[in-house]
């Protein structure tokens, strides 16, 4: 066996009981939408960099596969060749080669003695649009406490070459691959929530996140750039849903203030937002305020590694979980059940 990229050995963290990070109906009408079929895709996108996706998305995939949550398996694609999401949850390494772009390292499953020779023991979200498509998701391994947590790493240089392909290419491979990949019945039975983190940018790479998708979740933070930026994203969902059959749409769960100072600057934008019947509709019922225990639990090596690790009377864990409550809940649930505390 190959060495993996498995964490060091520690006494996992106490995490609270399910009944206070998810409200217990909500968990239970989530389980039992998940034993009928329910299969929930969501992309976290947004085309200015900086909203905060990266943090979205991990809060989301952390709730959901804690056992003593909702207890979920869950898999994290990175399509971000930023690869911010895979430098969290892997060991990601250097490539040995002149320009040293990031890479995943050997899979821990991997055995260079009886392996197959056309497998280098690594494995990425790249390498969906390569050769027969085949991926080995890595097992999340420096969050403690969550149960099923997989992930699909980026690859700075395969990501980069995806992106580079001739046109034809991409829209016959690259923009449909991944919806195709989701959709296969080892897949579905193995992961009922798949998140990914985009990069920030139309890139095909990013149509394809919103072709595979069942819900889009669009991070906002409170600048002029940001607010621009979701025009665009609304356009790039209209076009995607005018591909769709009336019962496939892709739905969105929220344009979702992220980052938020109390200034004068971002409650005026935030209240531009409110009053805007653009973006009105889809705004989240409450914002992720700026917090540096957030942007800590981004600092490798430093614990506790996770906002559900945090006292249960932490002001920054209650707003997260709420979010993540919120995100879950409207994913998996019709309008009117669950509980958005």
């Amino acid at each position: 066996m190959a060495k993996s990229a498995a964490a060091e050995s520690r006494k996992p963290p106490r995490i609270q009981k399910h009944a206070e990070l998810v409200p217990a109906n909500q968990r239970l009408a989530v389980r039992n939408a998940i034993e009928q079929g329910a299969r929930r895709i969501i992309a976290v996108a947004q085309r200015k960099g900086g909203s905060g996706k990266t943090t979205c998305a991990r809060t989301i995939c952390e709730l959901a596969s804690i056992p003593d949550a909702y207890g979920i398996p869950t898999l994290g694609i990175d399509f971000d060749s930023q690869c911010s999401l895979s430098k969290l949850y892997l060991r990601m390494e250097a490539a040995d080669t002149e320009d040293g772009f990031t890479r995943p390292p050997l899979h821990p499953d991997f055995d260079a003695d009886t392996d197959s020779t056309d497998w280098d023991g690594r494995s990425s979200s790249a390498d969906l649009f390569f050769g027969d498509g085949g991926v080995a998701p890595y097992p999340v391994t420096r969050i403690e406490g969550v149960g099923k947590l997989d992930l699909l790493p980026g690859n700075v240089a395969k990501l980069i070459e995806v992106e580079e392909h001739d046109r034809t290419y991409l829209a016959d491979r690259v923009q449909n691959r991944l919806r195709d990949w989701a959709q296969q019945p080892d897949v579905r039975d193995t992961y009922p929530l798949i998140v990914i983190d985009t990069a920030p940018s139309d890139h095909p790479l990013t149509r394809a996140a919103l072709r595979a998708a069942t819900h889009l979740l669009i991070p906002v933070t409170m600048e002029q750039q940001g607010i621009d930026g979701l025009h665009e994203m609304l356009s790039l969902w209209r076009q995607e849903n005018s591909r769709r059959t009336e019962e496939d749409m892709l739905q969105i769960i929220a344009i979702q203030p992220n980052l938020v100072s109390s200034g004068s600057l971002h409650t005026g934008f935030y209240d531009s937002l409110r009053k805007n019947p653009a973006f009105a509709p889809y705004l989240s019922p409450f914002v992720i305020k700026r917090r540096q225990a957030i942007a800590e639990r981004d600092v490798r090596g430093l614990r506790p590694n996770s906002i559900f690790h945090m006292a249960r009377s932490d002001e920054t864990r209650q707003m997260m979980v709420k979010f993540a409550n919120f995100v879950i809940g409207k994913a998996f649930l019709p309008e009117g059940q669950g509980d958005e505390r």
